[in-house]
């Protein structure tokens, strides 16, 4: 058995209700106590060891990984068109993002901003040039350790901070360039409520005042400009799914609801002719598309591209007067093409038909007048690439790599879960395996917000590419479990709230039809995720322990009790439920990982944290380590690494390659991988 740190007990305990909750490890809630800051050293010099004794070694792991990345040139993403020239997000091989500047010809001429040049404080996310072509950009940016991210008015001439907001998770550029709109909130967390904000900042006066405030509990407010900047769009987040759309007129700053008392999904697309038009999900659980003349409530909406059947719109655009509509079938994407009118024109030839296509045009604002779309593309088989779409003709700008995928097979699966539903599974394998019930098997999985987990080339959390787990023989699964947006609000609501733990079961189902099918067993098959779906590996810890023979759980949710007192709480309430509440409570209870962990065998566990994480504290991470480790009655490793300066990541730069390399590797050693 393994001789973990010691972590002191407690008798410490809290009421809730009927419940008495013990609560042994409740101190390691205070990530700047002396006797915590121990605690963590000793526990990441024991991952050391743990790691020290492994052959393959972590350093050939590093190795390898740079290796292949030395073919790969990064990738590109939130695109902006200004002139004759480009503003984008770089994405290095090293977890590492930059924004740079692009000439005609998609070619890096110098990079604007990254973590270096605000002191390794900062990540730094995208940006929006001004309109005005000056120097002056507004950049997204997380400083280390903040609860919410800023907007950094930047001077990337000069090289000078012009103005940071705090808070703040979108902006918009007047047209003219002398007006920033800004969204930010004000959070009270006794009362569990945000007070989300719309704000105007004037450049010469630099001055900030508020135009708009939403009172009710919100998640944020998301900011977009019509195409001839006449008005912006503030589209309120009540929960992960149902928005409330603002207009504010640019003139005189008056606003208006156009959703006001219609709790439904809602995207604002754009503004043409006077008509803003809409992707809504309020009579059409797959979406339809609708304009209502400006001044006007949604009751007096016009429908223009009607619900699809098994077709759910993602998102959409306006160019050149026409409509480009984003679809999801089947979680694949397909783009088309329309009339204003809705006359359908054509679908656009993606370079694969299993792959994801997504609006890449930057920060939604003015530049969706501009004569080009740009689009980002990519599988299970192809890499991230940039693809330029002029209303007539789709090329590739730019893409990370070249591979060879001629012998690799994607299959689309359809799991029947235990209540009837059926579940998408992507498999992608070689061509010639065998279904023997012994294939190493990775299955990734997330479940939550209202985000469909597409095509990917890249496992975002283990830092992999599928073709080289693939090439090797092994087998790679894709779980869409409900919680998601892949079959519209109905698939998210069936996975959250009262319903949360229809997520667990969902992957659960996969698993155990993927054993049954002799794809894999138990022990060779590993399940990896993060965040949301870093509570969904805790929780299938804790529910199935039989069935794993890996586990990773990157910066996991695993007190759902605490996590209401988080700073984030209040969002997160909308997607998992209130604590406070009775019945919530005991649902939560049921399924939270840290008040379910008992004395029992548990799989080998990595589980990874950074003590920068402003999305989910640390002290969720730490907390369910401590008690699997002073409870797991298997010879099987149950591994905590807390990166020091880490965010709501695996790490930049060469300590992005060290945690991947350390999940790579806990893994093969888990499953008794020959590489």
């Amino acid at each position: 058995m393994y001789q973990y740190p010691t972590a002191r007990k407690t008798d410490y305990t809290e009421k809730h209700f009927d419940t008495t909750l013990p609560d042994p490890f409740y101190w390691l809630e205070k990530a700047k106590d002396p006797e915590v800051i121990q605690w963590v050293k000793e526990e990441n010099h024991f991952t050391d060891q743990y790691f020290n004794r492994i052959h393959p070694s972590v350093e050939d792991r590093i190795k390898t990984v740079k290796q292949l990345n030395s073919s790969n040139n990064g990738h590109y993403s939130d695109i902006t068109q200004l002139n004759d020239h480009f503003f984008a997000t770089y994405y290095s091989p090293d977890g590492e993002n930059s924004i740079v500047l692009l000439n005609a010809n998609f070619e890096q001429i110098e990079t604007i901003a990254d973590r270096k040049e605000f002191n390794n404080q900062y990540i730094i996310y995208n940006c929006a040039p001004c309109p005005a072509d000056n120097g002056i950009v507004f950049m997204m940016a997380l400083k280390d350790g903040a609860d919410r991210p800023s907007i950094i008015l930047y001077d990337y001439k000069k090289k000078k901070v012009i103005q940071e907001f705090s808070g703040s998770f979108y902006g918009v550029w007047a047209k003219d360039g002398k007006r920033l709109f800004y969204s930010d909130v004000t959070v009270d967390v006794e009362k569990g409520k945000n007070t989300n904000h719309v704000k105007l900042y004037e450049m010469d006066s630099a001055v900030s005042k508020t135009i708009l405030s939403y009172d009710k509990n919100s998640v944020l407010i998301e900011l977009a400009a019509s195409a001839d900047g006449d008005c912006i769009a503030a589209s309120v987040m009540v929960d992960y799914a149902v928005k409330e759309i603002f207009i504010i007129h640019n003139n005189d700053l008056s606003y208006y609801s156009m959703t006001k008392d219609v709790p439904a999904p809602f995207i604002y697309m754009g503004t043409c002719h006077d008509k803003h038009y809409l992707i809504s999900q309020e009579k059409a659980d797959f979406g339809e598309i609708i304009a209502i003349p400006d001044g006007k409530h949604i009751g007096d909406a016009v429908s223009i591209i009607p619900q699809q059947d098994n077709r759910i719109i993602q998102n959409g655009a306006i160019l050149n007067g026409k409509l480009l509509v984003f679809y999801m079938e089947d979680v694949a994407s397909i783009v088309a093409e329309y009339t204003l009118e809705g006359r359908w024109l054509r679908n656009l030839e993606l370079p694969s038909k299993l792959g994801t296509a997504a609006l890449s045009n930057g920060i939604p604002s003015w530049s969706l007048s501009a004569e080009n779309i740009f689009l980002t593309f990519e599988s299970f088989t192809n890499p991230p690439s940039v693809l330029q779409y002029n209303g007539s003709a789709l090329r590739i700008l730019h893409s990370a790599k070249e591979v060879d995928t001629s012998n690799i097979v994607v299959t689309r699966e359809f799991v029947t879960a235990r209540d009837g539903q059926k579940l998408p599974a992507f498999i992608v394998h070689m061509k010639d395996v065998v279904l023997n019930g012994q294939n190493p098997t990775l299955m990734y999985g997330y479940g939550g917000y209202y985000v469909a987990e597409t095509p990917h080339f890249n496992n975002p959390f283990v830092g992999i590419d599928i073709i080289e787990w693939v090439q090797k023989g092994y087998v790679y699964v894709n779980c869409n479990i409900r919680g998601g947006s892949e079959y519209g609000v109905q698939w998210h609501t069936g996975g959250n709230l009262f319903n949360k733990k229809n997520c667990f079961y969902d992957f659960i189902d996969i698993a155990e039809w993927m054993i049954d099918n002799q794809w894999t067993s138990p022990k060779k098959l590993a399940i990896c995720g993060g965040s949301n779906g870093g509570l969904l590996m805790s929780a299938l810890t804790t529910m199935r322990p039989d069935l794993w023979g890996a586990v990773i759980a990157s910066v996991p949710h695993t007190d759902m009790i605490h996590f209401k007192n988080d700073d984030r709480g209040p969002m997160y309430i909308t997607e998992y439920g209130d604590p406070g509440e009775e019945e919530m409570f005991h649902y939560i209870l049921s399924y939270s990982p840290y008040h379910n962990v008992k004395k029992t065998t548990y799989p080998p566990i990595y589980i990874q944290t950074g003590e920068c994480d402003n999305n989910v504290p640390p002290y969720h991470g730490k907390k369910l380590a401590a008690r699997l480790q002073s409870n797991n009655q298997a010879d099987t490793p149950v591994l905590l690494r807390v990166l020091a300066t880490g965010s709501h990541d695996r790490g930049k730069g060469e300590e992005w390659y060290q945690t991947t390399a350390e999940m790579y590797t806990f893994i093969a050693n888990a499953l008794h991988l020959d590489d």
